[in-house]
């Protein structure tokens, strides 16, 4: 369960990075920089 809750909480912080950089959220997941 710790790992799905750090996963959920990972998948919260790309959609909010993904509103500032107004980016697709998978391009993070695939490549990350």
């Amino acid at each position: 369960m710790a790992l799905n809750i750090c996963w959920l909480d990972d998948l919260a912080k790309a959609k909010d990075h993904a509103r500032q950089t107004k980016k697709p959220i998978l391009l993070d997941f695939f490549n990350p920089q």
